[in-house]
């Protein structure tokens, strides 16, 4: 406990002197003029699912268009049509807190926990996976284009093809790992407090910033646009990276708090949706607009889906947020 309270003063510090079942509506907010009518996004329909509760992962969308989190109300579901699913999760596992959740072609959902531990959801009934994946602190999932599971946390990265496991332990020392995302080339991209690094199937690659100005090199959030530039959401920093080359963006705070960036989307118009523990900001490559309605929210993550609409899991008791698409 002492540790984390260290490292959250640290990256409170650096961030600091960088910057000196059915729906049920929420009310909207008049929006910002600063992104072109043409271009700004709608957000007059919000809808609130599971309120009250406390995501533990960003929102995941299945093979039939329903959107699933994690929370301290168990795992739920909510379908194309809007009609919600709660199903409690294992005992052992109730209160780890999941920290990750996503799913297979074969529907199927992974969730990841504290210690290791590894579930997969077939829709009916949980089933535990007896590997090693190592007493992770902390663990994030993803799925390769061969439906293989990838699991990275403070041991390294773990590919779990159904039956065997592949271990490759990092060439750094990592504490976390937050985010993990695959290029279009099959390189694996992992976001962790130690800055962003690449897997290229044999070998890790750490990329530091190297600008003071952004402060901490502890990714919170990083999302390819759809041009293939890596976007790189820190503590109270947008940075992108693109053939080796780092561009930062902007500062974001409130105040001498940092707004903690946690999910990067984009819409059909290539407008950037930013999530962060303080709400919600538009950028369409020019101009930075703050979302009203979400003003304050703690988003833990965001997803799109099919139809575009945005989906944003909640952190502070909100539970899962859809801004439904124009």
């Amino acid at each position: 406990m002492k540790i984390n309270l260290l490292l959250f003063s640290i990256i409170f510090f650096l961030a600091f002197s960088a910057c000196k079942k059915k729906e049920s509506p929420v009310p909207s907010a008049q929006h910002s003029n600063s992104v072109s009518e043409q271009q700004q996004p709608d957000t007059s329909v919000f809808l609130t699912y599971f309120s009250g509760t406390r995501a533990y992962n960003e929102p995941i969308v299945d093979q039939n268009e329903s959107v699933w989190i994690q929370s301290d109300g168990g795992l739920g579901g909510v379908s194309k049509d809007g009609i919600t699913n709660r199903f409690p999760v294992p005992p052992d596992f109730a209160y780890c807190n999941a920290f990750d959740m996503v799913v297979d072609s074969h529907n199927n959902k992974w969730l990841c926990g504290r210690n290791g531990d590894l579930y997969k959801f077939d829709g009916v009934s949980f089933t535990k996976i007896n590997k090693n994946f190592g007493a992770a602190i902390q663990q994030k999932l993803c799925i390769d284009s061969q439906d293989n599971l990838w699991i990275g946390n403070e041991y390294g990265l773990y590919k779990y093809d159904g039956s065997t496991v592949q271990h490759w332990p990092w060439n750094i020392n990592v504490y976390s790992v937050s985010a993990m995302t695959f290029d279009n080339l099959g390189n694996l991209w992992v976001g962790c407090y130690e800055g962003l690094l690449k897997f290229d199937g044999n070998n890790f690659t750490l990329y530091k910033h190297g600008n003071n100005a952004v402060g901490s090199e502890s990714v919170g959030c990083i999302a390819f646009d759809t041009k293939g530039k890596l976007w790189v959401g820190y503590a109270a920093y947008l940075s992108s990276f693109e053939n080796g080359v780092w561009t930062h963006h902007r500062c974001f705070m409130d105040g001498n708090q940092p707004r903690g960036l946690s999910a990067i989307n984009f819409d059909a118009n290539d407008i950037m949706w930013i999530g962060t523990q303080k709400g919600l900001t538009w950028f369409d490559g020019t101009v930075y607009t703050d979302e009203p309605t979400l003003k304050g929210y703690s988003i833990r993550g965001g997803s799109v889906d099919s139809q575009g609409n945005f989906w944003y899991s909640t952190d502070d008791g909100h539970g899962l947020i859809k801004v439904k698409a124009k």
